[in-house]
């Protein structure tokens, strides 16, 4: 059993980092026979994972298009193999990747379509839970307002943007020939949540951005209010947040309120 678990080892060794120790261990007539049939293995590997990366990442492929995305695709899977029994969570890493390695890290565009898109992938996979109505909003008496905690439904991600990818991947999706993305002049925020089976994404104004994230670290909504005096008189403050959180509950965001 031992020496069964150490060929094991000496073939996912090669497999994952080209260790050659399980050569020995190959039989053939010779040296290029068996580092032929050791090939098939190691390219069947990367081939393989390439391909999942290849699904979910199609704007990234059409941004760098076919050769560079397979330099990616080979430099990724150099530094993070594969480490979970499903490949839907291999590329997991990718907008880290592109964010902190050379030569990728001089474009922040490619790190930004990356981690747009892996983000739609999280929204796709969340959990389902039911949504809040204005009914159910509407029922909560006034005076509970100021204590009220806003929980968001799981598939809402807020993903800060430097480039706007979202139109250039929309197109991609729908097979049309994207436009080349421009960059904002400092970083924008997007919301992306999921409605049925559907995803939606739209950016945010900063003053959207701050009470969606300040309500899911658990602000109330007094808290919210108050934080709001940054962009507007204190008077005008309640009225607004009641505003942003009815169009988050039109919008499908919401999944409950605590009042307690």
């Amino acid at each position: 059993m031992k020496e069964l678990q150490k060929l094991q080892q000496e073939f996912q060794d090669f497999v994952l980092n080209g260790r050659e120790e399980f050569k020995e261990s190959v039989e053939g007539n010779d040296e290029q026979f068996i580092s032929t049939r050791m090939d098939i293995y190691y390219s069947a590997y990367r081939t393989r994972l390439a391909g999942v990366l290849k699904i979910d990442y199609p704007g990234l492929h059409t941004l760098a298009g076919d050769d560079q995305f397979e330099m990616i695709c080979q430099d990724y899977i150099n530094h993070y193999p594969s480490d979970h029994f499903s490949v839907r969570y291999f590329g997991r890493f990718m907008q880290e990747f592109l964010t902190k390695t050379e030569p990728y890290a001089e474009h922040r565009l490619l790190a930004d379509m990356a981690g747009f898109e892996w983000g739609v992938s999280e929204v796709l996979d969340a959990e389902d839970r039911q949504v809040l109505s204005l009914k159910a909003l509407h029922e909560i008496s006034p005076a509970l307002w100021p204590q009220m905690k806003i929980h968001f439904h799981p598939s809402l991600r807020i993903i800060p943007l430097q480039w706007k990818v979202a139109k250039f991947w929309q197109s991609v999706k729908e097979e049309k020939d994207p436009e080349a993305p421009e960059n904002y002049p400092q970083a924008v925020k997007w919301v992306l949540w999921r409605k049925g089976v559907e995803v939606y994404f739209r950016s945010l104004e900063d003053d959207e951005a701050w009470l969606l994230e300040s309500s899911i670290a658990g602000k109330s909504f007094a808290e919210l209010c108050e934080g709001l005096c940054q962009w507007m008189a204190a008077e005008d403050v309640a009225a607004r947040a009641a505003i942003f959180l009815q169009n988050w509950i039109s919008e499908e965001m919401v999944s409950s309120i605590e009042t307690s």
